[in-house]
């Protein structure tokens, strides 16, 4: 019975072997650094000893050939990491010195696109924990010799953070998804750095309605675009200072996303039909069915990215002249400058933004005095308002 006992357990070792040689090749190798065979069941009895698996039996070496051979079938890849071996004289030919012979999983995630996925999470506010876990699940996913070892730089949490934050983003989401409006507080930090929720002039707090049309990530922050029920604006909401949400799983969208024009303005509504029902159910039928006027519909990541700030009032041309010192600022901010014309250094540029975001860019960097509004007059009358404005309070500093 003991001899029936074992010869089970020991078959099945040899059907989970199959699993935790995949586990090993994720973790322990990429597309330089392989794992022969002997090291591979050697490894594999290290990692029982560790657990304390004292009845662990190893599977042979002509068993883990053969599962190497079955997980190496372009059918059986998983997460389009397929299982190779190295080929010495390939990497010799690609003058790569420092490289182990043996069998390999390639990376799902190179160290650059780890970086970048990580580095992202310093400007998230999230606390603390959740940041040193994300950042180990964002490791552990990408797979590779190093990525276990590698130490992502210690990034510190904000001080003051929204604890729904991730919860707030997944109902987003599905809301989106399934075009469900949303209901939620709107909240603002008040002095000791605190989320308080916004209130009426009676001190009850106030709610929010939106119909949600995609997040967006811009300087820094995820927004929720979207139209606020009640008006006819878009608006864009933070979504780390959104509390208790709630999607209203039996409430279509009032206005869906194709009512919307490219610049974030309303299509016409017709006189005939009753404040646009007709017209807003038959763009809600369209919708459904698939069939809609792509044409000049509103796009949300184009309609952000041309927005140097996240204002949603609707965009118009500004025409400026700059210095050449300002053309890499010009194309970091925005996604479509067009160069008019250009003398001596000096360039005449076209963008499309909101003013009011065009006139914080413009203050932002009026110290360098290599930024002159052209049109439209009334951004000039605001600039120059506010230069009266700045003038009048610092008048008495002295210098």
């Amino acid at each position: 019975m003991r001899g029936m006992a074992q010869s089970r357990k020991g078959s099945t070792y040899s059907k989970n072997s199959v699993l935790e040689i995949f586990g090993l090749l994720w973790e322990e190798t990429d597309d330089h650094h392989g794992l022969s065979i002997p090291q591979i069941r050697e490894r594999l009895i290290e990692r029982h000893e560790i657990i304390g698996d004292v009845d662990y039996q190893a599977p042979s070496e002509r068993t883990i050939r053969e599962q190497l051979y079955w997980l190496a079938r372009p059918e059986n890849t998983i997460l389009e990491r397929p299982i190779r071996r190295i080929d010495a004289q390939e990497c010799e030919d690609e003058g790569i010195t420092d490289y182990t012979p043996g069998w390999y999983m390639s990376e799902y995630l190179t160290t650059p696109e780890m970086r970048l996925l990580a580095d992202s999470l310093m400007l998230s506010r999230i606390n603390e924990d959740m940041l040193e876990e994300l950042s180990n699940k964002i490791m552990r996913l990408s797979g590779g010799k190093h990525a276990l070892l590698q130490q992502i730089d210690h990034i510190t949490a904000f001080d003051h953070y929204n604890n729904e934050f991730l919860s707030t983003i997944e109902k987003l989401d599905r809301a989106v998804d399934q075009q469900h409006r949303v209901e939620f507080e709107y909240c603002d930090y008040n002095r000791d750095g605190k989320l308080i929720p916004c209130q009426y002039k009676d001190g009850s707090v106030k709610r929010y309605i939106l119909d949600p049309y995609r997040l967006v990530y811009k300087t820094g922050k995820y927004y929720i675009l979207g139209h606020l029920i009640g008006t006819a604006n878009l608006i864009a909401f933070v979504a780390d200072r959104i509390h208790h949400l709630e999607i209203l799983e039996r409430e279509e969208l009032e206005i869906p996303l194709e009512a919307w024009r490219e610049d974030g303005t309303l299509r016409p509504r017709s006189d005939s039909l009753p404040e646009g029902h007709e017209q807003m159910t038959s763009l809600k039928r369209n919708h459904r069915s698939g069939i809609s006027n792509h044409d000049h519909v509103l796009d949300p990541v184009k309609f952000i990215r041309e927005r140097p700030y996240m204002v949603t009032t609707a965009s118009e041309p500004i025409t400026m002249v700059i210095k050449e010192n300002m053309l890499t600022n010009l194309y970091e901010w925005f996604n479509d400058p067009v160069i008019l014309d250009e003398q001596c250094g000096n360039y005449i540029v076209q963008v499309m933004s909101p003013e009011m975001a065009m006139l914080w860019w413009t203050l932002q960097y009026a110290e360098s005095k290599s930024v002159y509004i052209i049109e439209p007059q009334s951004l000039r009358r605001k600039l120059y308002r506010t230069g009266e404005f700045l003038m009048s309070s610092y008048r008495a500093l002295p210098f």
